[in-house]
């Protein structure tokens, strides 16, 4: 069961170029606003915004989150590596951010590099859909999920890290693979026997289901991760539980029902305009708002 709020390293994260410090201090944040469960946020590293990108210096700062975490008595139970941007939101197969670009490859392999380095158990993963065919069928995109991350899982499922993919949502009036619980569970039945399952974003869930329930029941016995997040079901707002219409007493009856064996995760983005002093403030509440879930 579940004891403890956690969160992503994000939310007092800021970027200085050069500095191994970045993630570090913002781990001390999160640690006194309450969170020692923590999902490493790697998703900068696809922009290129991130001290682990700079090739002189990334693995000193691996080191040093990792140095930190254990000081602070963190404990990294996921991660969050970068991931593919849907191809309909992609300029050309080059556009940054695309599961073809060089780039992202190279960032990619780094992430699941520091996952090992610092014995975090889960990645979680965007499905991807199949390479040049825009109406390709599920069957398509389950052989292209396997052929893209199979190298990928070989890299690091032989020190103790897995893949969780994650619930998608259909963006721009198109689908996306992944979006549906049956395709998620395609895509694990194709890793039979390997560290793979599956990673339910609440949020996505509120954004393709007026009832996300009867569709997280599908994939309850494949359930490794978390990301907690609400919104109003048009917009990926990732909000604090309570601030958009997720049926939060259904989701965490649901988990407590099904035996879910693994952390609550928020995955929060409102932190991104405040001001400095309303940060510390907004964490501990929603630590807070945690607690109260955990103990309904």
């Amino acid at each position: 069961m579940i004891r403890k709020p956690g969160c992503m390293s994000n939310p007092f994260y800021t970027y200085v170029p050069g500095r191994t410090a970045n993630m570090p201090d913002a781990l001390r944040l999160l640690r006194e606003a309450g969170f020692d469960t923590v999902d490493l946020n790697m998703c900068m590293m696809q922009r290129n915004a991130s001290e682990l990108c700079e090739d002189g210096i990334w693995e000193k700062a691996a080191d040093e989150i990792g140095n930190t975490a254990a000081k602070l008595g963190i404990t990294f139970v996921q991660s969050h590596p970068p991931y593919p941007r849907p191809s309909m939101r992609r300029k050309t197969v080059f556009d940054e951010g695309c599961e073809y670009n060089e780039f992202f490859l190279r960032m990619m392999k780094r992430s699941l590099e520091i996952d090992s380095r610092l014995g975090i158990p889960w990645a979680v993963m965007h499905p991807v859909s199949c390479r040049d065919i825009p109406d390709s069928s599920p069957e398509e995109d389950v052989a292209f999920n396997l052929e893209y991350y199979a190298p990928l899982l070989d890299l690091c499922e032989a020190r103790g890290v897995g893949f969780a993919f994650e619930n998608m949502a259909d963006v721009d009036g198109r689908r996306r693979f992944g979006s549906a619980p049956e395709e998620l569970i395609a895509i694990t039945d194709a890793f039979a026997g390997r560290k793979v399952g599956i990673c339910w974003d609440t949020g996505h869930g509120n954004r393709m289901y007026a009832d996300q329930i009867p569709f997280m029941k599908k994939v309850a016995p494949r359930l490794v991760c978390l990301h907690i997040d609400d919104n109003i079901g048009d917009k990926d707002l990732h909000q604090i539980p309570y601030m958009g219409t997720v049926n939060w007493e259904a989701v965490m009856k649901l988990l407590g029902d099904c035996g879910y064996p693994g952390a609550f995760i928020y995955e929060l983005a409102l932190y991104r305009r405040l001001p400095e002093a309303l940060k510390m403030p907004l964490a501990k509440y929603s630590y807070t708002v945690a607690e109260y879930l955990l103990n309904l």
